[in-house]
């Protein structure tokens, strides 16, 4: 669904998604190269892929789990529930986005 917003928070919206992007796509590049380090290369259905060795799966998945525990902290410029504008949201994605939303 495509919104109008001020250019502001339009703005605003742009930056926190490149600042969450730039998290997530950290955490990929980590995580996939634990899974080569305590992988092993397999073929499924005829494509070859790297998995996790069934006897190093404890230390990946307790070091993944630390990489996830790990506090990330972002700033937020809240937006203002009348910067939506005449955009229809529901109460349901309204709770979802409560985080964001200034009311």
């Amino acid at each position: 669904m495509a919104m109008n917003l001020k250019a502001k928070v339009s703005s605003d919206l742009l930056k926190l998604a490149k600042l969450l992007n730039e998290e997530i796509k950290t955490y990929n590049e980590v995580k996939n190269k634990k899974i080569i380090e305590l992988g092993e290369e397999v073929e499924v259905d005829g494509k070859k892929t790297t998995r996790v060795k069934p006897e190093n799966e404890a230390q990946f998945f307790a070091e993944i789990g630390e990489l996830l525990d790990q506090e990330v902290n972002i700033v937020v410029n809240k937006v203002a529930v009348d910067q939506l504008g005449d955009n229809p949201i529901s109460p349901v994605e309204l709770q979802k986005l409560n985080w964001l939303i200034e009311q």
